[in-house]
């Protein structure tokens, strides 16, 4: 194990400090690990949430079914996973555009 003993003390604003802590938790990380990743240049990621998960999920299934299916049913299949992937980016309708849907190709 190794031996983490010497501190460092950064200073931030209290609106930082509660983003770094958001930042953190996103990435299933404690504040001190976050913050030596990043200073490490590791790249930090977010984990994934269970709507990814469930959406994932849904292709997979798609996938391991496609010999099985018609092409009605996989078009069925894909809207479905389309529909999710919007309702998850927060796209609203066909001709109601909100400014963030350009790469969806709703």
């Amino acid at each position: 194990m190794r031996n983490r003993n010497t501190p460092i003390n950064v200073r931030v604003t209290p609106a930082e400090k509660k983003k770094l802590q958001r930042n953190a938790k996103l990435c299933g990380l404690t504040l001190s690990g976050y913050l030596r990743n990043l200073g490490l240049g590791r790249e930090v990621e977010p984990i994934p949430d269970k709507d990814y998960y469930r959406i994932y999920h849904m292709v997979d299934t798609l996938r391991n079914y496609v010999p099985e299916l018609s092409s009605d049913k996989i078009d069925i299949y894909l809207e479905e996973i389309c529909k999710e992937l919007r309702k998850l980016y927060g796209y609203k309708s066909e001709g109601e555009n909100n400014g963030d849907n350009e790469n969806l190709g709703g």
